[in-house]
């Protein structure tokens, strides 16, 4: 068989389909169908013995597949992988036992979630000319898609997007889509108060405390979910003040040394530039094999990251090679941090010509709306990319950092991976910011370079003059390398970003409190 084109597809949406989420079951579930779906596709490829050259493993969460294939075949392929996309999310809602209402627009609706979008074009000049092509026809295919408002007071209350047809356990209304991922069959799913608390359990034998309740959920380890209210929504439980006086007992107990951490951190991380990437390769390679040779590594990679990230640690979400969503216990994010670090180092960045990634880290209590958590994590990563971007004298491979209470954000820091070592090094460090913030009410935007130097200057010896004091209690050495994080505030037009450099401080404020209260 001649493959004699270089075709090209992707599905939409991805992200935004996994994020759709009010809980982690409905979160993890999105990732799991979106994974099924890619797999599918990418068989319907391998059982024709066609050649695929992007992604090299069928457990990679691409959005994009690349393949060689011959022109006869093109258009039966194509008809087999609409069907696949049309009929996956129905036929997934069968296998699963999963009991929707037989009117025609519950069906509708799942038979139109996933888009495909693909294009092809034959390699005449070469491998990479036609990839570069085949970018440029995908590009305009992807944005001709429609799109159809749904005019309608009968929302979802999950997506916001498509109009409810099903009530949940909670009897609140949900889409078939959205309705299908909180039935969707997995045991390995937590709840935010289940990752935050996860640590914890594994040295707690919580089995008799589990016993008291008809079923339980990891709110219950925390002792202001034990009230009649609580008991009665989630679990049916109606109990007297006495029996639930009696169960506050037995799970004060079981925290009598360490009590269980409320909060919880959600890592999201991307691949610098993959996209100029896949187009002009690295290191002079010839792009087809090195777009053979780059997927390898990307699955290795994605493989090792499900792998460091084990059960005790947190959850996956999706790793997709070049992108990653997960949760992990705040016991051992730092350690995860770094084996990623390692990995990304080892399994991907292996060229020449350096490869990063930006990473998001939001840590919130386990309370916080997930759904807001979750649009906060991918805010701060598009924020953390755009400081750190090809514009920026600043280097790639940035990190942002979020702390959330129930409701509200407590500290917030972007920076390069050494200024959070940095961060680590301080954390129990008191530091009262307000009157070091007073003195540099008066900065202004539009200064000139006169004025700048000016300022700086008499910034710096405020900030030496201030961490010097005996209270304050910072080394020498803290303060040259806090005079360094001060001078990569400075972005263009000679703005010194003064509300992320405070953020560095209030992050080892929140940080250093006790994770608990």
């Amino acid at each position: 068989m001649s493959n004699n084109y270089l075709f090209a597809l992707t599905i939409t949406p991805i992200q935004s389909f996994i994020a759709q989420a009010k809980s982690t079951k409905d979160f993890y579930s999105g990732s799991q169908i979106i994974s099924k779906l890619i797999q599918e596709l990418l068989e319907v490829f391998l059982k024709h013995d066609i050649e695929v050259i992007f992604p090299k493993d069928k457990s990679i969460v691409s959005n994009k597949i690349i393949v060689k294939i011959d022109i006869s075949d093109q258009e039966r392929i194509i008809g087999e992988l609409q069907q696949k996309v049309d009929e996956f999310l129905l036929l997934d809602t069968l296998c699963n036992g999963i009991k929707l209402k037989t009117d025609s627009k519950s069906k509708e609706q799942l038979q139109d979630v996933f888009k495909l979008f693909y294009a092809s074009v034959e390699i005449k000049n070469g491998y990479q000319e036609s990839y570069l092509e085949l970018e440029k026809s995908l590009a305009m295919v992807k944005n001709l898609r429609p799109f159809n408002p749904i005019i309608s007071k009968n929302i979802c209350y999950v997506c916001g997007v498509r109009e409810s047809y099903c009530r949940d356990n909670e009897n609140k209304k949900r889409c078939s889509v959205c309705y299908l991922k909180s039935k969707y069959d997995d045991s390995r799913y937590l709840s935010t108060a289940g990752i935050a608390s996860l640590f914890w359990q594994q040295n707690i034998d919580t089995r008799a405390y589990r016993k008291e309740f008809k079923s339980f959920d990891e709110a219950l380890f925390f002792e202001e979910n034990l009230d009649q209210e609580y008991l009665q929504r989630h679990h049916k439980m109606e109990l007297d003040n006495r029996k639930i006086k009696t169960l506050k007992e037995k799970r004060n107990r079981l925290s009598m040394q360490k009590k269980p951490t409320k909060q919880y951190a959600l890592i999201n991380f991307d691949g610098d530039n993959i996209g100029k990437i896949l187009s002009n390769g690295l290191d002079g390679i010839e792009l087809e094999a090195f777009h053979k040779e780059f997927s390898t590594k990307l699955s290795s990679f994605a493989k090792e990251v499900k792998e460091l990230i084990s059960d005790e640690k947190g959850r996956v979400i999706y790793s997709g090679g070049d992108d990653f969503l997960g949760f992990v216990t705040l016991y051992y994010l730092d350690e995860v941090l770094e084996k990623i670090r390692e990995s990304f180092e080892t399994n991907v960045n292996t060229y020449q010509e350096p490869i990063s990634y930006s990473t998001a880290i939001v840590i919130a209590h386990y309370k916080a709306p997930l759904h807001k958590i979750i649009q906060h994590s991918r805010a701060l990563l598009d924020e953390t990319k755009k400081r750190y971007s090809s514009h920026s004298t600043l280097v790639k491979g940035g990190v942002g950092m979020e702390i959330y209470s129930t409701t509200s954000l407590l500290a917030k820091f972007i920076g390069e991976r050494e200024e959070f070592v940095l961060l680590n090094t301080l954390l129990g460090k008191k530091v009262n910011l307000y009157p070091l913030q007073q003195i540099f009410y008066f900065a202004k935007e539009d200064m000139s370079y006169s004025e700048y130097l000016q300022l700086f200057k008499m910034i710096k010896i405020e900030l030496n003059r201030f961490l010097l004091r005996k209270e304050v209690g910072f080394s020498n050495r803290e303060i040259v390398a806090i005079e360094k994080l001060l001078l990569s505030q400075v972005q263009e037009s000679y703005i010194i970003d003064l509300e992320n450099f405070f953020g560095f401080f209030k992050t080892i404020e929140q940080l250093s409190k006790d994770s608990y209260e």
